[in-house]
């Protein structure tokens, strides 16, 4: 049980540490993984640039469990040595650690074959120490020793595996990281050519040991950046410069970490071949090193790279990414500043000499630090707000702009470094064309040597895919999928419409007897619907014309009402008749009817209904299939006039659909057929049905021949459907998220939660108001405050009580409600249409209360509005005193009834869902300041008020600020269209409401106050810092974080930059990769 619970402890820690460097190190490349077996004993054998961590990219490498050999004194440590353990690896007991613990190697030696004897993967790092030099150190004979060990102790299937880690700045955040296999060593075909006594043991062997350790020293060698001669190490550094400004296509194809090796490379083969080539080469880069650093530059500077003009605009536009990502550094730097210096101080103290363990310090100390760092954050928000989402979001924003800074800062110092390089050399001109010249006569003389070297050792193929391009075909691959599952809906929504198809198997509501008597009254309902069908044909034409040369609005609410009645009308027609046309079908009638009518009529009958209905379809599509915007407007759901949603969609499915397209092909197929075999029906209404027929075959006809292309159509349809089907799933998630943003407060404390006016101020403000009274209000800490143009976001309707109604206001409002209730009766007769019958149930019921004085319950409530979960009727102690500030507008000059209009309306409109895209477009879905608009006229000829409706984002809208705006511009001009009645006032943090009230008199001060409340920040954040400061808003705690931030990053500024005055003075070799390395 305890081994388990061991091996499940080291599975965990695996993975945790496997995470973690992936993090750390994000751009990890392999070369030569292929080589690595999946199972089996294996012996890697790896360079050792950086702690700790080479481990845990081995292992990342092998994909397996590997265990590794660790100096001993690491497993002595209280934290690290448990995990070591845990991790299955092994110490190694070293002279220079204690001399007197050495004769326990053996031991450990014996552990590591005894792990590949039992097929494990083991590791070893034969330099025996880490260091940060770029060049191989002496391999000892350790590796080879257990190896040798193990195939003696019959292991005769082991693989050691050469592997070199690559690290582009191993100390550095995000570093690039190359792990590159070299070439395997199959033991056994090693033993077997080069095993020279085969009289002593394989362990004993000295010779074959040795040689061993060569093999695995020259495969190592093969796969790491090595430089034969140390001292070269910041040569190599030029090098690369050069070599990546040499526009010499054929290196930079190469990964950078790869043409490093290959450059480290060629410099080992020319001065080991060709040691006087590779010495002067050496010199003269040497020699332009030391010129461009007596000028005053760096070799990386782009104005030795470019022309002036390139170079100039080059910084400008790097000065340009400097300003777009200020403020997430800034922001970065400010939430991370105290972690990153405590950690960078502390792991200075820690680590060895060098940078061979610093990642690993900086990661060991800094973990905890952050987590820390971090926890405090968390309960500061908690504490702050209330709301637990945002400590997530403010951590998430402070890792971001945490990684942002961290590249910010160096890049910054960078750019800046060189723009005054340029500023410098370009006052000497000369001197830089001479640096210029030397530039390219370098880079010819590399490229040449390059040139040499590939034709010796040919370059590493480059990834055949490069990160774009497997990105763009990723992209198009699964974009192809989405296609063909497209392409596979839209057939089956061609072929397969069931929606349609069950349309017509559908049994009519009610059984009508077919008889003289009905069959006739269908005859003259077709002619009638026939008639008037042109007649609205007509006037539909007209207003398309006008509404294409502007003088038709929809925001005119009687516009509005007739394009609704025609589409009623229109509605209702069709249906009327595809019921004419179920009903009286001859084919439809039961084999035992005793119908007394002729086939032939009831043939002409429902062939006239059925072709009607078709025309009229047709008709409609055709005039609205090019105005997208309009037909947008058309498909809108319209309960008040019994209109469904997507009635334009549908009419389009429809006549896309090829079982509806093979049903009208059916209907006038048999309709001839019956005339060529019996004549024309001769009943009183023959001749009528028989020209509608004939129109409406002559309008299918011209129709069709303008549109040859049925597959296009088919197709559009299923798009249609599709995009239906998205927009549904899209307008649903759209209402979840819009639901949960508009109801979230960013401050949720038990002083903001608890809110409340007095009850005492809040009646003094109810006292003033009139029914019909506009209400436009603010709720402070909202986040959709912030997404709303301006200091007022919401708007309502005082309507009162039916108390406070005097008599002849009560019976204009029942006048209004009937009449409303009676026109919603007439429209919608379809019984499936639930909403509208239970809305109308309601309406009934609420004038019956009003009649009766059943009005206890609408005694309690005094305000209509529309909220997130739709029109409301609300209390004025909850609308007006959960408020920050409210303000009460009156309608002024209104005609008679308009008042009790607006009342009633708005009652009216009670259990409208809100809308959620804030359009005045849509009328069956209402947001806040549209209940106002509508209940007033909505900018009808007849109405007397004026809304300013604006565009915001492509939608027609009224925000509740805009409405203050006119208000207050309109008293500017001397023609208001409301009075001010008085205005609440609440300050939150001085626990004060003002009530002012206002006698038409708009010249004081008051009215000045009311009036600078537009120019109120809409983020309430930002409005209490302007009025209180920031000890209002925030605790102390809170203050004192961003205060220590902020002069921590003074500090650690001033300290880099005395650090960088001093070592230039002290050191005139201090390059600018130096300071960039201290920086980050």
């Amino acid at each position: 049980m305890i081994i388990n619970a061991g091996i499940i402890f080291g599975k965990v820690l695996r993975k945790f540490a496997h995470t973690l460097i992936k993090k750390y190190y994000p751009k990890i490349q392999f070369t030569g993984v292929d080589q690595i077996p999946s199972d089996g004993p294996i012996l890697f054998c790896a360079n050792h640039p950086n702690s700790l961590i080479d481990p845990v990219l081995i292992g990342i490498t092998a994909k397996r469990p590997v265990s590794f050999m660790a100096k001993a004194p690491l497993f002595r440590t209280p934290i690290l040595g448990p995990v070591m353990h845990a991790l299955g690896m092994v110490p190694a007991y070293r002279g220079r650690d204690d001399s007197s613990q050495v004769k326990k190697n053996q031991k450990s030696l014996d552990r590591v074959i005894q792990g590949l004897q039992s097929g494990r993967a083991m590791g070893i790092f034969p330099e025996g120490v880490s260091t940060d030099l770029r060049q191989l150190g002496l391999v000892r004979g350790g590796a080879a020793r257990i190896a040798l060990g193990a195939f003696e102790g019959g292991v005769e299937d082991l693989v050691i595996i050469p592997l070199g880690i690559n690290y582009e700045r191993k100390e550095r955040l995000g570093s690039k990281v190359w792990i590159n296999v070299g070439e395997p060593i199959q033991l056994q075909s090693f033993v077997d050519s080069t095993r020279s006594n085969e009289e002593k043991g394989i362990t004993e062997d000295k010779v074959l040991r040795r040689k061993l350790t060569q093999q695995i020293e020259s495969n190592l060698k093969t796969a790491i950046v090595h430089l034969e001669n140390a001292e070269w190490d910041p040569l190599l550094d030029d090098l690369e410069t050069l070599v990546e400004h040499s526009k010499h296509k054929a290196s930079l194809k190469i990964p950078k970490l790869m043409r490093r090796k290959r450059i480290a490379d060629a410099l080992n083969y020319f001065h080991r071949e060709e040691e006087e080539t590779g010495t002067e080469v050496i010199a003269q880069i040497k020699q332009y090193h030391q010129k461009v650093k007596s000028a005053g530059l760096l070799i990386d500077d782009p104005i030795l790279q470019r022309s002036t003009p390139k170079t100039t605009f080059r910084i400008f536009w790097q000065l340009i990414h400097l300003v777009i990502w200020f403020i997430p550094a800034l922001f970065g730097t400010l939430g991370n500043i105290v972690p990153f210096v405590i950690t960078r101080a502390i792991a200075g103290k820690v680590q060895d000499e060098g940078q061979k363990t610093t990642a690993l310090a900086r990661i060991g100390v800094g973990l905890p630090i952050y987590l820390l760092w971090y926890g405090s954050i968390a309960y500061i928000v908690i504490q702050e707000t209330s709301q637990f989402v945002l400590v997530t979001v403010t951590n998430f924003l402070l890792v971001l702009s945490g990684t942002i800074a961290l590249k910010y800062w160096p890049y910054c110092i960078k750019t800046m470094i060189h723009l005054g390089h340029q500023l410098r050399i370009s006052l000497k001109r000369e001197r830089l064309k001479q640096l210029r010249a030397e530039l390219i006569q370098i880079r010819e003389t590399l490229v040449q040597y390059a040139e040499r070297y590939a034709k010796l050792v040919p370059r590493p193929n480059p990834p055949s895919i490069k990160p774009l391009l497997m990105m763009l075909a990723s992209t198009i691959s699964s974009l192809m999928l989405l296609s063909i599952a497209f392409i596979f809906y839209m057939s089956l929504q061609i072929y397969f419409n069931t929606e349609i198809e069950n349309q017509f198997e559908a049994q009519p509501v009610k059984t009508v007897p077919v008889n003289e008597e009905t069959v006739t009254q269908a005859e003259k309902t077709v002619i009638r619907i026939g008639d008037k069908a042109r007649i609205t044909h007509l006037e539909s034409s007209k207003k398309l014309d006008e509404y294409l040369s502007g003088t038709f609005k929809f925001e005119n609410q009687d516009n509005r009402r007739d394009v609704s009645a025609m589409l009623h009308n229109f509605y209702q027609a069709r249906d009327e008749l595809l019921k004419i046309y179920l009903v009286f079908n001859p084919d439809r009638q039961p084999e035992d009817s005793q119908v007394k009518v002729s086939r032939r009529r009831l043939m002409q009958l429902s062939a006239a209904a059925m072709l009607l209905r078709h025309q009229m379809s047709l008709q409609f599509a055709a005039t609205y299939i090019h105005e997208k915007e309009l037909t947008k407007y058309l498909n809108q759901q319209d309960d008040t006039f019994g209109i469904p949603e997507g009635l334009v969609r549908r009419v389009n499915e429809e006549l896309n659909a090829k079982v509806y397209n093979e049903h009208i092909a059916t209907v006038r197929e048999q309709y001839m057929q019956e005339i060529e075999i019996h004549g024309v029906d001769e009943s009183e209404q023959s001749e009528g049905l028989f020209y509608l027929i004939s129109q409406a075959n002559k309008t299918i006809n011209a129709i069709h021949a303008k549109n040859s292309d049925p597959l296009h159509s088919s197709v559009r349809s299923a798009i249609s459907n599709a995009v239906r089907n998205g927009v549904n799933s899209y307008l649903k998630i759209q209402r979840i998220v819009a639901t949960e943003i508009g109801d979230f407060r960013i401050k949720n404390t038990d002083e903001v939660k608890n809110h409340h006016i007095s009850k005492q101020d809040v009646e003094k403000f109810h006292q003033q108001l009139q029914p019909g009274d506009i209400l436009i209000e603010r709720r402070d800490w909202y986040s959709s405050n912030a997404f709303l143009p301006g200091y007022w976001p919401h708007g309502a309707l005082y309507v009162g009580t039916p108390n406070q109604w005097d008599d002849d206001l009560k019976n204009e409002i029942l006048v209004e409600l009937r009449k409303l209730t009676k026109e919603e009766e007439s429209r919608n007769q379809d019984a499936t249409l639930n909403n509208g019958k239970q809305h109308i149930q309601k309406m009934h019921q609420l004038i019956n209360n009003l009649e009766t004085g059943n009005v206890s319950e609408l005694n309690n409530k005094h305000i209509i509005e529309a909220v997130s979960e739709g029109v409301i009727h609300n209390t004025i102690d909850h609308s007006v005193g959960e408020a920050s500030s409210v303000f009460a507008l009156r309608p002024l000059n209104l005609k008679d009834g308009e008042q009790a209009e607006a009342i009633a309306r708005a009652y009216y409109y009670l259990g409208r869902n809100y809308d959620f895209d804030f359009d005045f477009d849509t009328p069956n879905t209402l947001v806040c300041t549209e209940v106002i608009y509508r209940c007033y006229g909505g900018n009808s000829d007849k109405a007397t008020l004026r809304f300013p409706i604006v565009t915001v984002l492509g939608r027609r809208t009224l925000p509740a600020h805009q409405l203050a705006t006119q208000f207050v511009e309109s008293v500017q001009t001397g023609n208001p269209q409301f009075k001010l009645v008085a205005w609440l006032d609440h300050d939150r943090i001085n626990q004060t409401a003002t009530v002012t009230t206002y006698d038409d008199n708009y010249e004081n001060e008051q009215f000045a106050a009311f009036a600078d409340t537009l120019k109120r920040s809409s983020i309430t954040f930002v409005m209490e810092y302007k009025k209180h400061g920031m000890s209002a808003l925030v605790g102390k705690p809170t203050i004192f974080m961003f205060y220590l931030s902020l002069l921590t990053a003074c500090c650690y500024a001033i300290a880099k930059l005395v650090f960088f005055l001093r070592a230039v003075s002290e050191n005139t070799d201090l390059t600018l990769q130096t300071h960039l390395e201290t920086s980050s």
